[in-house]
């Protein structure tokens, strides 16, 4: 049996359940079934991901934040379509930029791909691209929801909090050769429900430790690349 593994960071039950009820909803394809690994007490999201990542041998995973509801059903028949018809496609998100601006920031970078349908005290749909292609390449995704078909160490060791950790590793994909991704989406795949702003302080802290380790601007442009 294939398994594919959910793995969520939870502090709030409340909405950590609800991402469960969402996830239970999905389809499975003949031959999967999905884990759902719910990890209390995270120092970081880079070292819970890494310790759940470890410990499963599910060659595809899902990390999503609690907050993020899947809302398409046929989330998972999807997943699995890119990433068997790419190999070379390492890491999915939902949103994410062609190329990172000075700042790091990816959605302040150049050419937004994707979208996703979004709460802040009313809904709203963050809405960047439909995609021409079964998905567009990106220097950086936002982490919401990230998908993998490969395992690659979370840098826990630059990233101890809970910004940041998202870009790094889209990076890190990147470096080692694989397309990091934002799948064509005629509806939204997911719903944010966002909160409260981050701490400024502490996201500007984890801004400048990516800054100092990885490259910004015309190095990590993505062209537009012919999809199989």
């Amino acid at each position: 049996m294939n398994q594919i593994l959910f793995v969520t960071c939870v502090d709030d039950e409340t909405l950590s359940q609800e991402c469960l009820n969402h996830i239970r909803q999905l389809t499975l394809p003949p031959g999967f079934q999905a884990e759902v690994v719910q990890l209390r007490g995270a120092t970081s999201l880079a070292q819970g991901y890494n310790n759940a990542m470890k410990a499963s041998g599910a060659k595809y995973k899902v990390y999503l934040h609690q907050d993020t509801f899947i809302i398409n059903r046929n989330f998972i028949p999807d997943l699995l379509a890119l990433f068997q018809h790419h190999p070379t496609l390492g890491l999915l998100g939902m949103v994410g930029c062609r190329q990172l601006p000075p700042t790091g920031v990816w959605w302040e970078g150049l050419s937004c791909e994707g979208k996703v349908l979004t709460y802040v005290n009313t809904f709203y749909l963050l809405n960047f691209s439909d995609g021409q292609m079964p998905f567009s390449p990106v220097a950086a995704v936002d982490g919401l929801l990230i998908a993998t078909q490969y395992d690659l160490p979370w840098r826990e060791d630059l990233f101890d909090g809970f910004h940041f950790y998202d870009t790094s590793q889209s990076q890190e994909f990147i470096k080692k050769g694989y397309l990091v991704g934002v799948p064509c989406q005629k509806e939204p795949w997911c719903l944010h429900f966002s909160g409260a702003n981050p701490n400024i302080s502490t996201y500007d802290h984890y801004r400048r430790i990516f800054l100092k380790n990885y490259p910004v601007g015309n190095k990590n442009a993505l062209p537009l690349i012919p999809l199989e």
